[in-house]
């Protein structure tokens, strides 16, 4: 037997006993589904497993998410169930084919279900929905991002399939018994694409990074690597580098600074399958000297400096729901700048806790000039962002908890 089968018996049989074990704990059994799962990263898996981590303190936690190349990432505080998938590269992410998967179909029948938290509304999320209905259990939705722009941005800005998309989007959501969004704006999102139900719950996302004890010393780590002073103003894009997340807009307004004489560096923090693009547009604009990709950084000293150095966070996507990024930044007292009437501007009052502004590069530019050019000023919306937008883990997963008991007991009442 080939070792990779061995192990693969192994797991199944650890899932097995776990199984069982979870069924006669006494604990309830919470489902959390997804489309993405490590070792691909984004913000969806992070709120999943920031969830699960802590919920796993009170009950039995079972993730049923795609396998990536065949492999399981299993978890020590929580049962993963991997889904036959096939991995496409030039997304970065794995198309799970619950239907097909025989083992799946087998040991989802030996789990005792209390309550299933979708993140997401594709193949796993139509899953989800049958499954709830077939366990006669409630089911949470959870929306994380913008379809519609996906879905765009991937058949060539075809409106005809898009539609067409949005629809079974909207199918899968009508599934839910609850759906839980950041803020109203989000929500607004969802009615747009057609949800006549009025059942959200609001939810905010939040970190597990800690208020900083040593920002000096944060600081330094980041000058020292890149020899910069004090006094040269940095800015930090982290999260996919990807072009929905408009990362083309930040060079854009970059190479407007630089023609304006304007020292700056730019750190653009994170992997993604147009960091090619990226580093072309850099090389175009004849920004080597100021404008660095760091790649994927794991080490979460080493990126708490990036977010610390950072005299201005720079997120003009549009796309995005309540991104974890803009959470992390406030944490360290970094004020963003962002894309105003978007999504991700839903908690940013302009010129108080954050920058807003319209989505061409010349304003965007102008109001990074503006931002800096007035330290006092960028120091009070800073800690603005920081007593506003910093949410704890710990505080978001005891909510969550609440809200699961509320929905379960009703969901009972009702027969």
């Amino acid at each position: 037997m080939k070792n990779e089968e061995k192990q693969d018996k192994e797991y199944k049989a650890y899932i097995e006993k776990t199984i069982e074990e979870y069924n006669n704990n006494g604990k309830k059994t919470i489902v959390h589904i997804c489309d993405t799962y490590y070792p691909i990263v984004d913000g969806v898996i992070k709120v999943m497993e920031n969830y699960a981590v802590r919920q796993a303190e009170k009950y039995n936690i079972i993730l049923i998410v795609p396998k990536h190349k065949n492999l399981t990432v299993k978890h020590d505080k929580y049962l993963v169930i991997g889904v036959a998938s096939v991995y496409f590269k030039f997304v970065n992410y794995d198309l799970a084919f619950p239907n097909l998967d025989n083992y799946l179909t087998k040991i989802v029948k030996k789990i005792k279900i209390d309550l299933i938290h979708t993140h997401s509304a594709f193949s796993m999320g139509v899953f989800a929905g049958k499954l709830a209905k077939k366990r006669n259990v409630p089911m949470v939705m959870t929306m994380h991002s913008q379809y519609k722009q996906d879905f765009m941005h991937h058949t060539n800005n075809s409106e005809l399939l898009t539609k067409a998309l949005i629809k079974n989007v909207v199918k899968v959501y009508n599934k839910s018994t609850e759906v839980w969004t950041m803020h109203q704006k989000v929500a607004n999102v969802l009615k747009e694409y057609g949800y006549k139900k009025d059942n959200f719950y609001f939810v905010p996302n939040a970190t597990d990074y800690k208020i900083p004890e040593n920002p000096e010393y944060l600081n330094e780590i980041i000058n020292k690597k890149y020899n910069i002073t004090e006094d040269v103003p940095v800015f930090t894009f982290v999260g996919r580098i990807v072009t929905q997340k408009n990362i083309f807009l930040i060079m854009d307004s970059l190479n407007i600074l630089n023609k304006q004489g304007l020292d700056f560096r730019m750190f653009f923090v994170g992997n993604g399958p147009d960091d090619q693009k990226l580093t072309d547009k850099i090389k175009e604009y004849n920004l080597e000297d100021k404008v660095i990709q760091t790649g994927r950084i794991d080490d979460r000293e080493e990126l708490a400096g990036y977010y610390q150095r950072a005299n201005l966070f720079l997120f003009p996507s549009t796309y995005d729901t309540s991104s974890l990024v803009q959470i992390e930044a406030a944490t360290y007292k970094t004020a963003g700048v962002f894309i105003e009437n978007t999504a991700t501007a839903g908690t940013i009052i302009d010129r108080h806790n954050g920058f807003l502004c319209k989505e061409t590069a010349e304003d965007f530019a102008s109001t990074i000039k503006e931002a800096i050019s007035n330290p006092e000023k960028l120091k009070e919306i800073a800690e603005n962002a920081h007593n506003e937008l910093y949410v704890s883990w710990d505080d978001v997963a005891k909510r969550t908890m609440e809200r699961y008991e509320y929905l379960i007991k009703n969901h009972n009442k009702q027969g």
